[in-house]
């Protein structure tokens, strides 16, 4: 269809402690953003998609924040992030996960996910 011509935009915010279960697909080429934490997902390039929950893709984030420990320029953002994610199930409301994807095959399972095409 022509909409799948168009990059796809799914934003879900995180009101409610159900919503860490709400179930998500992400494509072999999409990204994820969670602008608040400043952090985003990119797609590798041997990606094979992924299907994962809202909770499971905050678990990431925080486990590949070891990858920037020892650079001094983003210690602060860091701490603070960990910080954040630390209680995700209390420390995650209102949180916004984003979803970019130039295929359209990404979805967040839940109504309360909108999806825009960019």
């Amino acid at each position: 269809s022509e909409d799948r011509q168009k990059k796809e935009k799914i934003t879900f915010r995180i009101t409610e402690p159900d919503d860490l279960n709400v179930l998500v697909y992400r494509s072999p080429r999409a990204t994820i953003r969670i602008p608040e934490l400043d952090a985003e997902i990119l797609p590798g390039d041997d990606s094979k998609g992924d299907l994962t929950t809202i909770e499971g893709i905050l678990l990431t984030i925080y486990d590949r924040l070891d990858l920037f420990l020892g650079d001094p320029k983003v210690e602060g953002k860091i701490n603070e992030i960990r910080e954040r994610l630390s209680n995700v199930k209390e420390s995650s409301i209102g949180l916004t996960v984003i979803v970019e994807d130039e295929s359209g095959m990404s979805r967040i399972q839940s109504p309360k996910s909108v999806t825009d095409y960019i």
